[in-house]
Parts: structure tokens; C-alpha cells; sequence
């Protein structure tokens, strides 16, 4: 007899599987990532009356009823989803939904399948909601691979054990992804890193979860993008040489930071990158 399991989840990716069903990778609070197919998920009602009160979309969020899958490799089956949260104030704002874009790439790229992480759920719920507060994206990739075991380390150079703080200020310093770590300006040797300042890895070490960052007072002076932009590289990088994959929303980081306004002004081909990053390929499987 089939057991059903109740969630709450965060629709990451979804691709059509037939006219009616579609196939979606969510994110659940007790369980953690999951491939499912929703059967009858695009026919209105679903197989039965209610049992998919709203569409599967990317970022929407929505109570679950699932069926676990019985092997891995195996889909789940989604048997209902009760929309809570359609995603629209990410839908009418372009920069926000480019975060949200991140934030779901990611999610995908640091954790394992059905391995649960109620905390990370709820920072990503947190961060869903701020996207606008440009350093929430940083926020929550910092949250992810602190998640993931994969906390980057910050505050003094792998090679000679000098303290960040006891760096000059806006001293050049570099971060190698693969060990996650930094070295100070004169221990850099051969090692693949991304150049940065001392006070961004200042701010990023002390950039809380943002969980707390949603709630904590307005700061002295707005998030300045292009040190938030070198944060966010700083971030990706690492993501992207632990998780050996590569982040189809990198190359929007300037977007999300606004620079060069074009995070207010999207062209044709950038939203059609957009759209198709964020559907699950057909020759892949969803995690």
C-alpha cells in the first residue's frame, strides 16, 4: 500500500513530461530535494478535484502529497500541490527573480537528494521573499554551503596564518575556490583564486543568515553592488569547483548586482537564457 508523505516545498525546476504532467524538482522542508512526476498536473483539477490547486511553476512555493520513490534514480509522484505562494512579486520585478533564479540553481548544485535541511528551507524562504535587498543573494549562498559543509574560510591565509583583521585596509587578497580558503597577497602562489579586497571578505564573513538579515535593522548605507557582485563571484566560484558544475546564472551576476542597469532593462536573449535555465533540460535528470 503506497504511503503518502505531506510537505511544504519550494518548486526549483520543472519540465513538461506530457500534454498533462510534467516532471519538477522540489525542494521539501522535511525531505529534502525531490525529483518528482506530477501526472495530470497541467490538466485543470489534476487527476482529481483539487489536487493541484495552482501551476507548478519555477519558485512558487505549495503544500505537497507525494509518493516516495521506491528505488533511487526513481521518480517520486506528486499526487497534490496546494499553492501558497505563486511568486509574483518575483515575476513583476526582473532583478529579484534573476536572485531567485541563483538561489534555486544553487540549492540544486550543494545538497543531495532527499537528504532534509529544514534550516536551509527555511533561509531560502527568507531570501525568496527579500530578493530585492541586494545582499540577500550572498546571504543565502553562504547559507547553503554552510549547509553543505562546504563554509568557505574567511578570516585568515591558509598559507602563513595571518589574520584578515590584522590585513591592511583594502589590501589585495585572494580566495582558491578548491580549498576553500583565502591567501594573503604575498602567498599566492599557482593556485586558481579569485582576487579580491579585505573588506569584502570582512563583510562577508560577517553577513549574517537571511533569516536574521530580514529582520535586522536597516543598515548605515545601502549594499554597494559592485563589492556585492565580488561576493557573489567569490561564492560561485567556490560552488561551482566543489559541486563540479557549472552555474547556468553566473553569467547574470551583474544583472542581480544592477550594474550597468541592465538588470532594469532585459533584452530579448536574456530572457529567453533565463526561461530555459530555468527548466529542467530533457537530457538531464533532476536531482
Amino acid at each position: 500500500m503506497a504511503m503518502y508523505l505531506h510537505d511544504d516545498a519550494v518548486c526549483l525546476r520543472v519540465r513538461d513530461f506530457s500534454e498533462t504532467s510534467q516532471i519538477v524538482a522540489l525542494f521539501a522542508k522535511s525531505h529534502g530535494l525531490i525529483s518528482a512526476i506530477a501526472k495530470g498536473s497541467k490538466r485543470t483539477g489534476g487527476k482529481s478535484p483539487g489536487a493541484f490547486s495552482g501551476p507548478l511553476d519555477p519558485l512558487c512555493q505549495g503544500e505537497i502529497i507525494f509518493i516516495a520513490a521506491k528505488h533511487a534514480g526513481e521518480l517520486a509522484t506528486l499526487t497534490a500541490w496546494n499553492l501558497t505562494d505563486p511568486a509574483q512579486s518575483l515575476r513583476r520585478n526582473w532583478r529579484a527573480w534573476l536572485a531567485a533564479q541563483l538561489m534555486a540553481e544553487v540549492t540544486l548544485a550543494v545538497l543531495e537528494p532527499h537528504d532534509p535541511h529544514p534550516e536551509l528551507f527555511l533561509e531560502l524562504q527568507a531570501a525568496l521573499s527579500h530578493c530585492q535587498n541586494l545582499r540577500m543573494s550572498a546571504a543565502y549562498l553562504k547559507a547553503a554551503l554552510s549547509a553543505a559543509g562546504l563554509q568557505p574560510q574567511l578570516d585568515t591565509c591558509r598559507r602563513c596564518g595571518q589574520m584578515l583583521a590584522q590585513m591592511p585596509a583594502n589590501a589585495p587578497v585572494w580566495f582558491a575556490p578548491a580549498i576553500g580558503g583565502m591567501f594573503c597577497h604575498g602567498c599566492r602562489r599557482n593556485e586558481p583564486a579569485v582576487a579580491t579586497i579585505t573588506p569584502v571578505l570582512r563583510a562577508l564573513a560577517r553577513l549574517p543568515a537571511p533569516t536574521t538579515l530580514q529582520t535586522a535593522p536597516p543598515p548605515a548605507r545601502p549594499a554597494d553592488p559592485i563589492a556585492v557582485l565580488d561576493a557573489l563571484r567569490l561564492l560561485v566560484a567556490q560552488i561551482q569547483t566543489l559541486s563540479e558544475r557549472r552555474l547556468h546564472t553566473a553569467e547574470f551576476l551583474p544583472m542581480i548586482c544592477g550594474i550597468n542597469g541592465k538588470a532594469s532593462s532585459p533584452n530579448a536573449a536574456d530572457v529567453s537564457k533565463l526561461v530555459q535555465h530555468a527548466t529542467i533540460n530533457s537530457r538531464e535528470q533532476a536531482p
